[in-house]
């Protein structure tokens, strides 16, 4: 099930509970409970589209030709961006009546500071969230710094995907969901989240402590990371079976394999890691 977002308004679906036979191709048809908020259409080619027509919440269920006792429901949020301060908010009142702000998008103008607040019409909304890829537009695409305050609680592991001279990332000491070493985004549990895309340096020793790799840490949008060499510690767990490199190597389709632009090294006898690199070839 894909989304479509159909500008002004974000969509975004919310997986409820999966009933449909995953081995075989299931026809299935789609239905909205409040059309007020969005419709469900499907294209020439049958792709389903789901368009937002007002800032709301409602469901969207696909039911099985045939055979009505097999179906999902999703939550279906849609939210209409508002631009404050050359950046683009969804805001929302939560359930226990407390107003937060997603940062959605960048427009010309936008320096890279987020702030813990921003004010629409006599509210305070608390910039909690960056929601998805976080889109740049005009001369946003040029920022070499973004300043992440305490507030913000939620990253999408893409949100920078889109910021190919992204230098460093900072992050306020209070945050207690994320910190920042030398540029380099973490999460507090001590996951290497974001290695930004316009960093130059070719050496990079992943900091003692980290305990992991986030799957996109590295993937951003394609970008030529310079690196030549990265350094692990003995800290580091690499779940088998997962590319946190990718971006690093150039598939070859007639070898089936991977032509490494960089090397791994391993710090004193990490036994995971060396699995893992000798399983990717690395």
């Amino acid at each position: 099930f894909e989304v479509e977002s159909v500008q002004p308004m974000v969509v975004r679906a919310v997986s409820g509970s999966r009933i449909f036979d995953e081995d075989k191709p299931i026809e299935a048809e789609w239905s909205i409970e409040d059309t007020s908020v969005a419709i469900v259409e499907s294209d020439k080619n049958d792709n389903i589209i789901v368009t937002g027509l007002k800032q709301g919440y409602t469901t969207i269920t696909a039911t099985e030709k045939n055979n009505p006792n097999n179906s999902v429901t999703y939550d279906l949020y849609v939210w209409e961006p508002v631009l404050i301060n050359n950046a683009w908010w969804l805001l929302v009142e939560d359930e226990d009546s407390s107003l937060n702000a997603a940062l959605y998008a960048a427009d010309e103008g936008w320096t890279g500071v987020i702030p813990e607040s921003v004010q629409y019409e006599g509210n305070s909304y608390v910039v909690n969230e960056l929601y998805g890829m976080i889109i740049p537009y005009e001369d946003a695409r040029e920022v070499e710094t973004i300043k992440i305050p305490a507030t913000v609680t939620n990253i999408s592991n893409q949100a920078f995907y889109c910021f190919g001279k992204l230098k460093n990332i900072t992050v306020d000491a209070d945050n207690t969901a994320y910190y920042s070493k030398n540029g380099v985004l973490f999460t507090a549990e001590k996951i290497l989240y974001v290695y930004p895309a316009g960093k130059t340096a070719t050496k990079y020793s992943i900091p003692s402590g980290t305990k992991g790799v986030d799957i996109n840490a590295f993937d951003n949008n394609n970008y030529s990371l310079p690196l030549k060499q990265i350094s692990t510690p003995a800290s580091l767990d690499l779940e088998m079976g997962y590319n946190y490199f990718s971006i690093l190597g150039d598939w070859d389709s007639d070898t089936q394999t991977t032509n490494w632009k960089f090397k791994l090294y391993v710090y004193g006898k990490n036994s995971n890691v060396i699995r893992y690199a000798k399983d990717f070839g690395i």
